[in-house]
This record gives structure tokens, sequence and C-alpha cells, in this order.
């Protein structure tokens, strides 16, 4: 049976905490990254314009709107937010993170959620928000 001594045993403790804390910060670049498509792919589409402006931010909300020229890109919405998770780091986690926005700055996206829509008269931010806190309860 080996003897650790105290060094030896702080070390074992921060190996083990640092994998944990990466499994911690993979855990929520993962959920933030399934609301985030979820929102998206969700998103009623006349012009393209709405769903073209979803955004990612940390600790604020966004501010502003994407340029018309890439509203119809929602891959490239889709892999904008995911770069944006990606740039999250463990440091962040602990220390200055204290949440992730994801935001719509066109003026008319409370519109679309509140139930005007016809292709989503349930809304669609909540919904997916809903699911994901459903799966949430069951782990």
């Amino acid at each position: 049976m080996a003897v650790l001594n105290l060094a030896q045993f702080n070390t074992s403790l921060m190996k083990a905490a640092s994998k944990i804390d990466g499994e911690i910060l993979d855990f929520i670049k993962t959920v933030a990254a399934e609301v985030f498509r979820r929102i998206v792919m969700r998103n009623p589409v006349d012009t393209g314009r709405s769903r073209g402006n979803w955004q990612i931010e940390f600790n604020s909300s966004a501010i502003g709107i994407i340029p018309d020229e890439r509203k119809n890109e929602w891959n490239a919405v889709l892999l904008r937010g995911l770069s944006r998770l990606d740039k999250i780091k463990l440091q962040d986690i602990t220390k200055n993170l204290n949440s992730i926005h994801i935001t719509n700055n066109v003026n008319y996206i409370s519109y679309l959620e509140d139930g005007r829509s016809k292709q989503a008269p349930n809304g669609f931010v909540a919904l997916s928000l809903h699911e994901i806190e459903i799966f949430l309860r069951k782990i």
C-alpha cells in the first residue's frame, strides 16, 4: 500500500479538480451551444434578418445588429455563436464569467416570440429553454 505525503496528495487533488473543472466547462459550453442552436433553428423566417441576428456575449448582452448582407446565412450564425463559445477558457469560468447572454436586437424579435408569428404561435425561445430545463432536471 502506497503512502502519500501531503505534497503528493495536494498534487493528486489539484489534478482531479482540474479534470472536474474541465468537465464543467465542457458541460456549460455544450448546454449553451444547444440552447443557441435550438433558438436559431426555430426562429421564424421571412427575410432571415431576425435569424441572422442571434449573438452570444459573456456577462452582458450584445449591442447592435448584424448587417443585412449576412441575414440568410443561418449556418454562419450558428458557426459564429459556436466559435464565440469556444473562446471560453477554464480561467474565465473560475474568475470572471458570470453569465452567457444569447441576444437578438432586431426591433421586432418580441413579436416573433409572443405568439404573433404564424410560424411560431407558441414562441420559440421559451420553448427551447423549457426543453433544456427538462433535460437538465433529468441529469
